[in-house]
């Protein structure tokens, strides 16, 4: 049950930071076995719990029932994951910003645009023992409740070390009180309103951003000797693009096709439309357009349409639009491919989007990720993944740039 009256609100604030001393006197693997159980009704969708999570998710993220099942399938972690998290903890302990002293209380706000976003929001401070008030977003809170439900059932001890919240707009205060509270802040969603909830939060909190942000892909012409190889990395890619309906801070917008290779720019954008992207619609169809977006829709592919060719149909589109500007879509499976000469040019592309750049996905061998990774720029500071896994990170990968652990330990 979510609180929302002043008087409860406080309450179940102490009551939350009064749950840090149980979650304290039991150990990291006790923590992570107990997150681990409570994930477990969630990603059955036989249980209860978990076939009514998925109706709710569907209704409310208007995301189609077959993207919401794979959303939860590579987003829950299973126990192995959530250990192999805290072991890496050891690593963490020289850490150039470690916690004075562990938060006694956590706020996270979340944002409503990936609905999956709650699960490492929230279970990096349940693992490091700090206790979570949650304010959900109004349109899409379901998985933070159901979370919250499953971990009291689990350890009814430590039940209010997971609380969900949702101040209504109209009572402004009510969100300042919330935030007050906290002694450790992870603000999810556009870069104004982080900044909006920054300003409410205490000065001596520990106060983490994560403002608005966009994903590229790359395609080296190392990758492109064929018509095959180039297929293969249009269908990973289809996948990355089809993910949450391209709606999350890690979904690509734009790919930067490296010229040179036998396969052109222009030549791997009609492939990713007529074979990468439909591979991907089989299996991960798009929910429905909403009328507030046909509009920007419209507009993206008109200019795309005058600056170049466009390739489209009602479900999505690809623009290729040579060394046009890169421009981010409004979502909903359409993406634009330009053409660069080499990886000086990549850099050179991607350096102005400096914090705003959350994740570049990357066509070919690993050895050649890393050493393109070492090269970024000292603005930018994405995730760098192989495409296809774009959207899946691992579990305990860095965030804008920061430990998940920043501040919890």
């Amino acid at each position: 049950m979510i609180d929302a009256k002043p008087i409860p609100l406080r309450e179940s604030l102490s009551r939350v930071r009064q749950s840090s001393a149980v979650l304290q006197t039991e150990s990291l693997v006790r923590r992570a076995q107990a997150l681990s159980a409570a994930f477990m009704t969630l990603s059955d969708p036989h249980h209860p719990r978990g076939a009514r999570l998925r109706r709710q998710c569907h209704e409310s993220s208007g995301l189609h029932p077959a993207m919401v099942e794979w959303g939860l399938h590579t987003s829950i972690p299973s126990e192995a994951v959530l250990l192999e998290a805290i072991a890496s903890l050891s690593h963490e302990e020289g850490s150039p910003h470690p916690a004075a002293t562990p938060p006694s209380l956590g706020v996270i706000v979340l944002s409503g645009n990936v609905f999956t976003a709650a699960i490492r929001a929230i279970s990096f401070p349940l693992l490091a023992g700090v206790p979570c008030a949650v304010k959900v977003s109004s349109r899409d809170g379901a998985l933070a409740l159901a979370l919250q439900e499953a971990w009291a059932e689990v350890w009814p001890e430590a039940q209010d070390a997971v609380r969900c919240f949702c101040p209504p707009r109209e009572q402004p205060d009510m969100l300042k009180t919330l935030l007050s509270a906290g002694d450790w802040v992870s603000a999810y969603g556009s870069d104004e309103t982080v900044l909006q909830l920054a300003a409410l939060s205490r000065e001596d909190s520990c106060f983490v951003r994560h403002g608005h942000g966009l994903g590229l892909a790359y395609i080296p012409a190392s990758a492109l000797a064929s018509d095959t190889a180039a297929q293969d990395w249009a269908i990973r890619l289809g996948v990355d693009l089809a993910a949450y309906d391209q709606r999350g801070c890690l979904s690509p917008h734009s790919v930067l096709v490296e010229e040179g290779a036998k396969v052109s720019a222009r030549r791997f954008a009609e492939i990713l439309f007529s074979e990468g992207i439909p591979a991907a619609a089989r299996r991960l169809p798009r929910g429905p357009l909403p009328a507030a977006v046909a509009a920007e829709q419209l507009q993206w592919r008109g200019v795309a349409a005058a600056c170049g060719t466009l390739h489209e149909t009602p479900e999505f589109a690809v623009s290729f639009e040579q060394d046009g500007p890169l421009r981010a879509s409004p979502g909903w499976r359409n993406l634009q491919v330009v053409a660069i000469d080499d990886q000086e040019h990549l850099m050179q592309r991607i350096a102005p989007l400096g914090a705003h750049l959350k994740m570049l996905g990357v066509a070919g061998e690993p050895d050649a990720r890393n050493r393109l990774e070492a090269l970024l720029p000292a603005s930018v500071h994405p995730q760098v993944a192989p495409l296809g896994e774009m959207q899946t990170p691992s579990f305990g990968s860095l965030a804008d740039g920061k430990s998940p652990w920043f501040g919890l330990r």
